[in-house]
């Protein structure tokens, strides 16, 4: 018998897989930004969650996930759009509330958890609402021009219960000037939510930017809801 319960929830034009780890629908809800078939290897990981798993894809990553304009650090990349400001309240005002109302859900806390720009985006999103209490950011690109300085100087519409960061321990490598940095600053973004009372976890894997996607995925989220 599967550990989990897969449903699709479709909201304008995009169908949301969510794997039920649980029957207890006051059970968290975790919204993790990746696709289904992550989503399927993260719910079997994860069977002795009590949780709700929501897959969110159908993002236009470099546009949907970004803070604001910024130039690319790879040479013939074309620069972020930042579109993240338009992007969040489709997702906590529309998708969350349609997965939450399709599946009869009313969950003690929210997670957001994702890997890369996407991680990125988790960070961002408490500067900005108050849906989500529990936030991972794996391989997060904090390299971003400006974010960790963003970070120190704004404020927080909702200070997360816990933040879990993760790098391959070979992503800062190489000669690019600016991913060099991304250890260093991943650290500082780690410290400054610590110094403001969330519970925070900074971990570091074997590997570069590429390695083990999906068991770092896990990693985070075992240590966000257990």
């Amino acid at each position: 018998m599967a550990a989990f319960t897969w449903r699709s929830v479709p909201h304008e034009g995009v169908d949301y897989s969510v794997f039920s780890l649980t029957e207890d629908a006051v059970a968290p809800l975790v919204c993790v930004l990746a696709e289904e078939a992550t989503g399927e290897i993260l719910a079997r990981a994860l069977a002795d969650a009590n949780i709700h798993l929501a897959m969110i894809g159908g993002t236009d990553w470099y546009r949907d996930l970004t803070p604001w304009p910024a130039p690319s650090p790879f040479a013939g990349e074309d620069g972020y759009p930042g579109g993240a400001d338009a992007y969040l309240p489709r997702l906590t005002q529309g998708i969350v509330p349609a997965i939450e109302q399709a599946l009869a859900l009313t969950p003690a806390w929210r997670g957001l958890c994702g890997y890369s720009l996407a991680g990125l985006f988790a960070l961002y999103a408490p500067y900005h609402t108050d849906s989500f209490l529990r936030i991972g950011s794996v391989s997060g690109s904090l390299w971003y021009d400006d974010f960790v300085e963003y970070m120190q100087r704004e404020p927080l519409m909702a200070l997360p219960v816990k933040a879990y960061f993760s790098l391959g321990e070979q992503e800062g490598a190489g000669r690019n000037p600016v991913i060099s940095q991304v250890e260093a600053r991943t650290q500082a973004a780690e410290q400054h939510l610590r110094h403001l009372g969330t519970q925070t976890l900074f971990e570091l894997n074997p590997g570069n930017h590429f390695v083990d996607i999906v068991p770092r995925m896990e990693k985070a989220l075992r240590w966000l809801v257990l």
